[in-house]
């Protein structure tokens, strides 16, 4: 696949990229992912020329960024990696992830690159990944790279177990965020990139306010409650004064109990008034009640 014959369909697909809303969480996940591996990608850029933030969506793409697996393919970095490609890094280990990543780049010669434009990075990307969708399927876009955008529906190569042979799966949609929407949100973030950004999808624009939209100031609970449904509360106070009388003698005993641990004396008081007290409340829920039936009378509305 010839770089030339690739960049205007590369340009193209940015310039009309469009995020998928389901997808935006994912986009800026994996922009916050490579944004945070920052200064280790720029020590590897140092030493091979590639720009930190290529380093980055490879990492992001073959791992999550996850600096205990190998760059090349996302195998453990506790010993050389078992899947394509195979037995690297050639050196002995054990490897920092650094050294790693600097073979794997190397080892796909994207040392040798020397123009970093916005169509080299995705040409790069998709050379990084493989050429499968190119050379088999060319009516989908590669997910390594679109998914997440309206460039991508679905379909997709998996390996079943990891490792084997990869098979096709016309139907399958990739949830993996690919690595073009992830630049664009690099671009936001980091304007210096300098490939320019696309405009943010734009939320739904807000209601109007007016009069009658306008949040209006909500009453506490209780009082809503006595003032639309007195009835209700009455009956509430009625239960709470059957209680009362009905644990009259185990109110009696306990405050007779805290009166002596407090040594306050009123609280003695208490106990033989439980009586009297049930008797008031069930009293004022009656009155309750029959105040809001007089009410309803003269309003002609029933509470």
């Amino acid at each position: 696949m010839k770089f030339e014959d690739l960049q205007p369909d590369y340009e193209a697909l940015w310039a009309s990229m469009e995020l998928k809303p389901s997808m935006a969480k994912g986009v800026d996940y994996g922009a916050a992912k490579v944004l945070a591996g920052r200064a280790r990608y720029e020590v590897v850029a140092e030493k091979t020329g590639v720009p930190w933030f290529v380093i980055g969506l490879m990492h992001l793409m073959e791992s999550g960024c996850d600096f205990s697996k190998h760059l090349h393919n996302g195998d453990p970095l506790t010993s050389r990696t078992v899947n394509v490609p195979k037995g690297r890094p050639k050196s002995k280990g054990p490897w920092t992830w650094e050294e790693s990543a600097i073979d794997a780049i190397v080892y796909d010669k994207l040392d040798e690159v020397s123009d970093w434009s916005l169509p080299r990075v995705a040409y790069c990307m998709e050379s990084f990944n493989g050429w499968g969708y190119r050379k088999y399927h060319p009516e989908v876009a590669n997910p390594y790279l679109w998914s997440g955008c309206t460039h991508y529906a679905r379909g997709k190569y998996v390996e079943d177990p990891p490792g084997s042979k990869t098979r096709w799966v016309p139907d399958l949609e990739s949830k993996q965020i690919g690595s073009m929407p992830v630049l664009r949100k690099l671009c936001q973030l980091v304007p210096e990139i300098g490939y320019g950004s696309l405009p943010a999808l734009k939320p739904e624009p807000p209601a109007p306010i007016t009069p009658d939209t306008y949040r209006k100031a909500e009453p506490a609970p209780v009082s809503t409650a006595a003032r639309s449904s007195t009835t209700i509360f009455a009956g509430l106070i009625a239960l709470l004064g059957s209680c009362v009388q009905y644990l009259e003698q185990a109110v009696a005993v306990g405050m007779d109990s805290i009166a002596e641990l407090t040594k306050l004396e009123p609280l003695k008081a208490l106990g033989p008034n439980a009586k009297g007290i049930g008797m008031g409340l069930t009293v004022a829920a009656v009155m309750l009640v029959i105040g809001r039936r007089l009410q309803a009378a003269k309003t002609g509305k029933v509470g």
